[in-house]
């Protein structure tokens, strides 16, 4: 569904949170941001408003309770990927769909694949306390252990998400 893939648009009366701006700009040095927050505390907004400012493109993925499907997860972020960097081979990422029930084999070539990617790389992943599928949070924090220091994930969630971050926070990539 192509309007998942899409940076909501901002809202002409959006309040201009700059140090929170500057906080999303760090996150640039790290592999992973989290923003955490209750619903209507405008996570969407300010990473849409931050994602429009940056001069790097952004894979944008906004996640529904459909996407604990691997596949389908997988297959979004993979979508929004291509249109974000048209270096971005999709078809050798998503070969691996079909075969590979844990997800390892397509993360592996996903990670390979990002590393052709010559400018720094953006995912944001929306409303990811939608994700509650074991084998996708594996999956990430398996990506997360082998991600290049050119590409940096956003997640935004109402609840912090369930994925062992402490190897993570422990070098700072957190």
């Amino acid at each position: 569904i192509s309007t998942k893939l899409h940076i909501p648009q901002l809202r002409s009366t959006t309040v201009e949170r700059e140090r929170l701006i500057r906080r999303l700009d760090e996150g640039l040095d790290h592999k992973l941001t989290l923003i955490t927050a209750p619903a209507g505390y405008g996570k969407t907004t300010l990473l849409s408003e931050w994602a429009m400012k940056l001069r790097q493109s952004v894979a944008w993925i906004s996640l529904d309770q459909r996407d604990n499907d691997l596949a389908r997860f997988w297959g979004h972020t993979v979508a929004a990927l291509k249109q974000a960097y048209l270096e971005f081979d999709e078809q050798a990422v998503l070969r691996h769909i079909a075969e590979d029930t844990t997800g390892g084999s397509l993360i592996a070539a996903l990670v390979n694949n990002l590393n052709s990617i010559s400018q720094t790389g953006v995912v944001i992943w929306d409303d990811f306390h939608m994700i509650l599928d074991p084998v996708i949070q594996e999956g990430i924090v398996y990506l997360l252990e082998r991600l290049l220091s050119h590409v940096h994930l956003y997640i935004s969630s109402r609840t912090p998400p369930k994925l062992s971050l402490s190897r993570l926070r422990a070098r700072n990539e957190l």
